[in-house]
């Protein structure tokens, strides 16, 4: 597995490389390979400065031999091997200097921070803040998927004190989605590579991977216009009717003269109700609480710091009251955009899923997830028989408000699902017929598309995703890293809240660097 940090002003580029079978924890070190790719310049030996030059690698690690041979046919023939983990460290810590521009230098306590992300196998390069308050304490407002695997990750690394507040056993959003895991036709670069490390913690963490319900089906994707297929992903395509039949006999791709069919093979699906109930568990253990008596309907500052420092909270019974923490999350899905919890920039976006019954073991079933993107229709089976089915073709009818629907209305919108869905997958469907739909008013989608991950002024931090559950298990564990480590992860870096407002995002970065207070 390969990932990079790239961004478009930096002249370097640090890549990490590890076997995906072998789980890192705290033997990492001895697992792994570290791989400093230098484009613009590099060092003669190890100990000198970098100078500029053609492109070059430093490589140190257990697969350095076969990352050689890589890069020998990328046309990266001269690598520099390091003799020790350390060694290859402090290079990378001078390179980064180097890389921020001589106009910048830094302070060696400031100097890039290599942060073992464990559960996930993991390491990420990032910048230490200057806040000196130690985070003892954290409230997360939202439990659904983003929520709740922030939690259980926050715990994983020694804060027990975290209160999370929702109302709903899995969030909102989170029970109607469709669930299907994927990273494929999620331009630019950086939020591809963030999907493709979300898919990679789905089977790096044994929480996840060990979901009865999670299923690497792979997906076959109806497309109108032909794709590009860059590499980085597994993809076959276009494919003919008869490969398309040998994947999956049930698919019943119509109109395939007009259109393209691709198989993507490491994508899946899973029961997300599952799989939040399961990080509950595992974070309650840990000391995590969940309150679902109370909500939050507004945040608490301190006037003099000018900085978030809690929440305020209502009971049933109307009972207000101030709770305090170190630091707030928010990870409230739509319920981010409003004012009362920072606010950040979200478009509406209503969402309605449909269910089916469980099938008999002798009924035909799907062995892959079907998306047809031509007439924006979804469809996956789970273990148990249940097909699922989402997209555009079956929003009609959604309500401005949960108000319930007239029985006729509401077994008339279950008619028209079931024949739209029975179109792709007439057997499998017909074996499961749809019985029952989950729908909400918006799921979180943030404005420009993208993930909106930091935080949104002093002491408050935002984490909200239309992506949610692909990316589940890395960013529970990135915003985990980030909280309780003081540091800001360069992966991250694309996604911060404040590309909505550059002169806010300068201002933000100070006071939350340069806070004392205690």
């Amino acid at each position: 597995f390969i990932w990079d940090i790239t961004l478009s002003h930096r002249k370097s580029d640090l890549v990490w490389v590890t076997n995906g079978q072998e789980q890192l924890l705290s033997s990492w070190q001895q697992n792994s390979t570290v791989v400093w790719i230098n484009g613009d310049f590099h060092a003669a030996s190890p100990s000198s400065p970098p100078v500029r030059a053609v492109p070059k690698a430093c490589i140190y690690g257990k697969h350095a031999a076969a990352m050689q041979n890589f890069l020998t046919r990328q046309q990266i023939t001269e690598v520099l091997e390091m003799e020790s983990w350390t060694e290859m460290l402090q290079f990378v810590e001078r390179a980064s200097d180097f890389d921020a521009g001589e106009e910048s230098v830094r302070h060696p306590s400031d100097a890039t921070k290599m942060v073992p992300i464990p559960a996930i196998d993991m390491v990420c390069t990032g910048e230490p803040t200057k806040n000196k308050k130690r985070i003892q304490s954290a409230i997360v407002v939202g439990g659904g998927i983003i929520g709740s695997s922030i939690a259980r990750a926050l715990a994983q690394r020694g804060l027990t004190n975290v209160t999370v507040y929702d109302p709903n056993t899995a969030g909102i959003a989170t029970p109607a989605s469709w669930a299907w895991l994927n990273a494929n036709h999620k331009p630019p670069h950086a939020y591809k590579s963030l999907n493709q490390m979300g898919l990679r913690g789905w089977r790096s963490d044994a929480l996840f991977s060990n979901l009865d319900s999670l299923k690497w089906t792979g997906t076959l994707v109806q497309t109108k216009e032909k794709l590009e297929l860059t590499g980085g992903y597994t993809a076959e395509g276009p494919q003919s009717m008869e490969r398309i039949q040998e994947l999956e006999p049930e698919a019943n791709f119509t109109n395939i003269d007009g259109s393209y069919v691709y198989y993507f093979a490491d994508e899946g699906h899973v029961d997300p109700q599952e799989a939040v109930l399961a990080l509950r568990q595992e974070a309650m253990e840990n000391g995590v609480s969940f309150v679902s008596d109370e909500r939050v309907i507004g945040l608490v500052r301190n006037v003099q710091d000018d900085r978030v420092t809690g929440v305020k909270t209502s009971s049933r019974d109307d009972f207000v009251k101030d709770e305090p923490a170190d630091v707030v999350i928010v990870a409230a899905g739509a319920s981010s955009s409003d004012k009362a919890l920072g606010g950040v920039p979200l478009v509406h976006n209503p969402s309605k899923t449909y269910f089916g019954s469980p099938s008999s073991t002798s009924s035909p079933k799907l062995t892959r997830t079907l998306v047809d993107m031509v007439s924006s229709l979804y469809l996956a089976q789970r273990p148990d028989g249940t097909v699922v089915a989402g997209g555009g073709a079956i929003k009609f009818g959604l309500s401005a408000t949960n108000d319930t629907l007239p029985p006729k209305e509401i077994q008339r919108q279950l008619s028209m699902a079931q024949e739209l869905a029975q179109q792709l997958a007439p057997n499998p469907v017909g074996a499961s017929p749809l019985t029952h739909k989950k729908e909400v008013i918006s799921k979180p989608m943030p404005k420009d598309g993208f993930p909106i991950l930091g935080f949104v002024e002093p002491g408050l931090y935002s984490a909200v995703t239309h992506s949610g559950m692909t990316l589940s298990p890395l960013i529970g564990q990135l915003v985990a890293a980030e909280v309780k480590e003081q540091v800001s992860l360069t992966i991250l870096n694309d996604f911060r809240p404040t590309r909505f407002d550059r002169e806010k995002e300068k201002n933000v970065l100070n006071d939350w660097q340069e806070s004392d207070s205690a």
